[in-house]
């Protein structure tokens, strides 16, 4: 197993979504269509937030303590020791805080289902009041072909008789585009800059907070052989600044927390709409700066997350006591329902280095940016200026649009 990780300085240019249609035609595989327009947008947030969860690791406070799991083994490429290591009381919350379980411990911006249920929040509300995207409440967007989003970029917006947004709805912090295209995929992107008075640990964190975030989903449902399957493409990147204790901004003192996380897959739905069977690529990098030190964890995954399933985990962690362990290691979910990794044979993962996890699966939207099928070809997420929203937010601008 080829045992290498990546550090590269690459930009993840967001496009939440490119042309209409996918990889090899417009809505749908060989085996099944979407029909146009006629997903249903009730629950879509909560839609969403299952099947995003249900791509990337589980790993919760609770079961991450070796004296609770002593039959827990090494990931794949690492000694017991390492993988002791990674889950000892000091160092544990390096996967927790991204991969845990928001009722569990502090449930920081940085975890995935934190974010998640937020977000879930968010869009579920939106179509409550505009369930058939007719702009109820927001308005029409006159926008072109091209869509500038604050940190990402510019992205398309489909054709004249096709927008891929259609909607924006404005408030004095947030700014919220949504649309559904021809296909019936729904897409959504949540800007929001907020700056407010900080009483959680203000002695040491300072008087004043402000959060930046963009979060962009893309998800798309069709019918494969008798089986409803959903599709997702969601892209996030935040970052919370305290002022620190000499209550100025953009000095040494302030405390900062940034993340920055793609998540890609196919889930296959049951009968009820919950995820029976997901498998996809996912990439979150963890930044924490206080008192001038700064902690910055990447991860990539690959693979499916149900309970017994396989998967490839790269890692690369600056904390100083597992500096010198980063590694690309196989994985598994284990039978028994505990939500920590076991050591599983890197024959497992052998297929998921030069493959993906969906096989050969049609996305009904285009992935944009690609995923190396190759999977150390795809770079982490770097803990700078590029990659992520810098202090100031002097790279971080809420667009107005017509």
């Amino acid at each position: 197993m080829k045992i290498t990780y990546l550090a590269l300085g690459v930009i993840f240019w967001l496009a939440f979504a490119g042309c209409q249609g996918g990889e090899g035609g417009v809505g749908g595989t060989e085996t099944g269509t979407t029909d146009a327009g006629e997903i249903d947008t009730t629950d879509i947030g909560s839609r969403i937030d299952s099947a995003a969860s249900a791509l990337v690791l589980s790993v919760t406070e609770s079961d991450a303590n070796p004296s609770e799991s002593p039959a827990l083994k090494a990931l794949a490429d690492g000694t017991s020791g390492e993988w002791d290591t990674y889950l000892d009381a000091d160092n544990s919350y390096v996967l927790t805080d991204i991969f845990g379980d928001p009722d569990e411990g502090f449930a920081v911006v940085t975890k995935i289902r934190v974010l998640l249920d937020q977000f879930a929040q968010t869009v579920d509300g939106l179509f409550a009041e505009d369930p058939d995207v007719t702009c109820e409440g927001a308005e029409a967007l006159e926008e072109g072909d091209t869509l500038d989003i604050a940190f990402y970029g510019e992205i398309s917006n489909g054709a004249a008789d096709d927008r891929l947004f259609d909607c924006q709805s404005v408030s004095e912090d947030e700014t919220l585009l949504y649309g559904i295209d021809a296909t019936g995929v729904v897409r959504v992107v949540q800007m929001s800059d907020r700056t407010s008075d900080n009483t959680e640990g203000a002695e040491t964190r300072g008087d004043t907070v402000t959060i930046r975030s963009v979060v962009g989903s893309t998800y798309g449902e069709q019918e494969e052989e008798g089986i409803t399957v959903a599709y997702l493409d969601l892209q996030y990147t935040q970052a919370t600044v305290y002022n620190g204790v000499d209550d100025s901004f953009d000095t040494s003192d302030d405390v900062v927390f940034k993340s920055r996380s793609r998540i890609t897959g196919r889930v296959e739905l049951d009968a009820d709409g919950n995820p029976a069977l997901g498998t996809g690529d996912f990439t979150v990098t963890k930044y924490d700066e206080s008192g001038g030190v700064v902690t910055v964890t990447k991860s990539i995954g690959r693979g499916s997350y149900g309970a017994g399933d396989d998967s490839l985990f790269k890692i690369d962690s600056n904390v100083s006591s597992l500096d010198d362990i980063p590694g690309t290691f196989c994985v598994q979910m284990p039978e028994d329902g505990t939500a920590v990794p076991a050591y599983a044979d890197p024959a497992n993962c052998t297929a998921l280095e030069t493959a993906f996890a969906w096989d050969d699966a049609v996305f009904p939207f285009t992935l944009s940016p690609d995923i190396d099928g190759t999977f150390d070809d795809n770079p982490f997420f770097e803990g700078d200026d590029t990659d992520l929203i810098s202090n100031s937010g002097d790279n971080f601008t809420i667009p107005e649009y017509e």
